[in-house]
């Protein structure tokens, strides 16, 4: 941003034809007070700027000269794109900027995510386990508790934009086109909301899709006969802390049975799987049970893993006896504070 109210002040004044103790007089000012706007070395006062935009019949935009540089929005989106067809790095920091300025803006959140997404392909770190599946990171191995279950099944699917694009262009939507626009339902929430425009732009950048981000009042989402549980919805937001940490907890609460419409997805198959689980069979079936459970998600797909919630928690060291319970939640009922 920046401002030329000094050089406003001394041109709109001569376009008047006045002389600076002429200017002086209407404001009721010294004239030194008029030499040192028009200097630079001294601002008026607000209220005298408002006299002056009033007096020369101008808009205090205007009489303070103000220009948006190249963080206007259109500037922004032209710079971001810039990055990302570039692979500048430095379109990182500058998406960051962007994204905390227009939080709203689908463009800067689109190109913003493309940036991340270029970088994120390019520089996968491999100490940062990418989630491919529905059981979260941090489930122990059924066979070998000493391994984290998904670090020994793998990936229950694997990221292939190409297949994407083919599937698409195989049911006769080429590159997108002629797909009807969809849209995703959340409840109020700026993580969520991040989320869910960044699933809609990379749809859009990647695959042509249209899709539009759409909040729901919390007490309408979750209403017994509100959003979710009458099904008024394309794509919805659903999160859920499973029971117990064994993998057929992330199973059994994806189950439409019972009345439990949590995925409006039903399969019998799945069910039985379901149910065996809860029968007493070996460690060997159990952990077969589980693979095949998930890929039988991943061939349905009813419910798609996004992330996973992970809990933090700052304790001082003068706090005794902070643990967690089976679901990861603080537990304070034997804390104290040591002197």
């Amino acid at each position: 941003m920046e401002i030329k109210l000094a050089a406003q002040i001394r041109a709109l004044r001569k376009a008047r034809g006045l002389t600076q103790e002429q200017l002086a007089e209407v404001l009721g000012v010294t004239v030194g007070a008029v030499y040192k706007w028009e200097a630079g070395l001294s601002t008026p006062e607000l209220r005298l700027i408002v006299e002056l935009a009033d007096f020369f019949d101008t808009s205090v935009d205007v009489l303070l000269g103000y220009e948006m540089k190249e963080n206007r929005l259109a500037a922004t989106v032209a710079l971001l794109t810039q990055y990302r067809r570039n692979k500048d790095r430095a379109g990182l920091a500058e998406a960051e900027k962007a994204l905390k300025k227009y939080p709203n803006s689908f463009e800067v959140v689109y190109h913003s995510a493309g940036l991340y997404r270029v970088f994120a392909i390019e520089d996968k770190d491999p100490t940062l386990p990418q989630l491919y599946g529905w059981v979260p990171y941090g489930i122990k191995d059924v066979l070998d508790p000493s391994k984290d279950w998904r670090d020994v099944v793998g990936n229950a699917f694997d990221e292939d934009i190409e297949e994407a694009k083919a599937l698409l262009a195989e049911a006769g939507y080429p590159n997108g086109e002629g797909f009807p626009t969809f849209s995703i339902k959340y409840t109020p929430s700026t993580e969520l909301e991040n989320v869910a425009q960044a699933m809609a732009a990379m749809w859009k950048q990647y695959l042509g899709l249209n899709c539009e981000v759409t909040a729901v009042e919390s007490g309408v989402y979750w209403a017994d006969e509100g959003t979710r549980a009458t099904g008024d919805f394309e794509i919805a937001y659903m999160g859920y802390t499973l029971d117990y940490a064994e993998p057929s907890a992330a199973f059994t609460v994806l189950e439409n049975a019972e009345g439990k419409a949590k995925t409006r997805w039903d399969c019998p198959a799945y069910l039985e799987l379901c149910n065996k689980m809860r029968s007493s069979i070996s460690d060997e079936e159990r952990e077969e049970l589980y693979k095949e459970a998930e890929a039988l998600l991943a061939q349905e797909c009813p419910v798609m893993p996004i992330y996973n919630y992970v809990a933090t928690a700052l304790v001082s060291e003068r706090v005794k006896g902070f643990t967690r319970n089976a679901n990861g939640h603080p537990n304070f009922e034997y804390c104290t504070i040591a002197e």
